[in-house]
């Protein structure tokens, strides 16, 4: 499922992401969390490109005051490259990827590759002290065996290849990722229950 952009950006704030240092997300997707960690270390606003506001029609309202605050932010705006990097498993999922980076303006700073997110070999040769993901929930027919299974084989090469990072995840098949986080020995810091669409989900910050 397509994460809200909402979503993905308390995520970031969750993680207590430094965008000095390097973040992945190895299950990209249409890169939502890439391109909002992108506009957060760049001081991008929401809507930023957006004109047409309702509350223009509100009468009482100074519209100077707003667009004195919309040139205080965007003055802020800054084009530094940071590193964040994108690893998508399927092709036709990594086209959207490189479309949406190119469509927000980020594609200078999020790296995208395709990659298999269970593979410890397939990540980028990068040290990440910070991993987001929104993976598979398993909602839908799961080709690989059990989301258990696919959990676990993706906390063990995260322990592999970033051992003591940091990891936010969100999933609806929340019981079978507390099973995987038991076996693989990984530490649950904080959880927070959250509404993704109709599906009740919850978000988890880890110690790898």
């Amino acid at each position: 499922a397509a994460l809200k952009p909402t979503i993905a950006s308390a995520m970031l704030m969750l993680a207590e992401w430094d965008c000095s240092m390097p973040l992945i997300d190895p299950m990209c997707g249409g890169a939502t969390i890439p391109i909002e960690a992108a506009l957060k270390a760049r001081h991008i606003p929401p809507n930023y490109l957006r004109k047409d506001f309702a509350f223009n029609k509100i009468g009482f309202l100074n519209l100077q005051d707003f667009e004195n605050l919309r040139e205080k932010l965007l003055s802020a705006v800054n084009r530094k490259v940071y590193k964040i990097f994108g690893m998508e498993k399927y092709e036709h999922h990594l086209r959207g990827a490189i479309m949406n980076c190119s469509n927000a303006g980020v594609s200078d700073t999020v790296f995208l590759k395709l990659g298999d997110a269970t593979c410890p070999k397939m990540y980028p040769f990068e040290s990440f002290n910070t991993i987001i993901v929104n993976p598979p929930y398993g909602v839908r027919m799961f080709p690989e065996g059990s989301m258990r299974r696919f959990y676990k084989l993706f906390l063990k090469a995260l322990r592999e290849r970033f051992s003591g990072s940091t990891l936010v995840l969100i999933t609806a098949a929340f019981s079978r990722f507390l099973e995987a986080v038991d076996e693989v020995g990984v530490k649950v810091l904080e959880e927070r229950n959250v509404l993704h669409g109709r599906l009740s989900a919850k978000i988890f910050k880890c110690k790898i």
